[in-house]
């Protein structure tokens, strides 16, 4: 789809996400919004929309152990409370956005995807390509879903980013984090790397840097191993962006060509 981006909002940047509670960072949300704002009236680009799930899901999963599934009945009060909690951080940004005017059309992940033992074999598209046909932005998040292996499993937003820009034939993925990229040590000390050819990501993935907070989908080195896992989507003439988002305008500076940002490409 041309002039159309998805955009995953990490956790990281809408929620204090080391904390055990869910902290939502609204400053940060408003800002967000406006710059949306700014690159939809101003550059014409359209976005779909995926947020992570931050301290309203990280510590949940943890706690009730829902990376290995549904293994007794605790685990039920667990996807409730992922649930209740994404709902509330969801609520956050939809306002904010409204506030802006963007027409944004909010979609459960839960509710179109399907897995087994952890990864998508089923995505009911359709709602997401008439929002946009009609000229709506759909948010989703990472997000508990059912499985056909372990009863339920995390879709996580980076691997929903990949799966629904292949099925919609988007060019651009940008990942909003609070670091300024992928750095070549996990120390994140120098600059970030600005240019990754697809065929080097292999190589570097093991000096990448996980999460700083409680994180169970692999962090930075998740989004990488997501990448690694999707070749078809480089094949076809994707691109990954990694830029931070608690900085004031980041997305529209690299729009603009500025900024220090990592791209990954084919």
């Amino acid at each position: 789809m041309e002039r159309t981006m998805v955009i995953k909002i990490g956790g990281s940047v809408l929620t204090e996400k080391g904390k055990d509670e869910l902290v939502v960072r609204r400053e940060v949300i408003k800002g967000i919004a406006r710059e949306l704002k700014n690159i939809w009236m101003e550059m014409g680009f359209r976005f779909v929309i995926i947020h992570g799930a931050g301290s309203a899901g990280h510590p949940v999963v943890r706690r009730y152990n829902l990376q290995e599934g549904l293994i007794g009945s605790v685990q039920r009060l667990g996807v409730m409370e992922v649930q209740r909690r994404l709902a509330i951080l969801r609520c956050e940004l939809i306002e904010e956005f409204l506030n802006e005017g963007l027409p944004v059309f909010s979609v459960n992940t839960s509710s179109i995807i399907t897995s087994r033992d952890g990864d998508i074999v089923k995505i009911f598209i359709d709602p997401i390509i008439r929002s946009l046909e009609l000229g709506f932005m759909p948010i989703l998040s990472g997000d508990i879903v059912f499985d056909e292996e372990k009863g339920v499993a995390i879709c996580s937003g980076d691997k929903l980013s990949f799966e629904l820009a292949m099925k919609l034939n988007i060019k651009l993925i940008v990942f909003g984090v609070d670091v300024d990229g992928i750095y070549p040590s996990p120390d994140l000390k120098g600059e970030p790397i600005r240019l990754i050819h697809y065929g080097d990501l292999s190589t570097i993935v093991e000096k990448i840097g996980g999460s700083k907070g409680i994180d169970v989908t692999g962090g930075m080195k998740g989004k990488i191993l997501e990448a690694l896992s999707h070749p078809a989507y480089f094949k076809q003439g994707g691109e990954v962006w990694i830029l931070n988002m608690l900085k004031r305008e980041s997305l529209i500076k690299a729009l603009n060509g500025e900024g220090n940002f990592t791209k990954i490409v084919p």
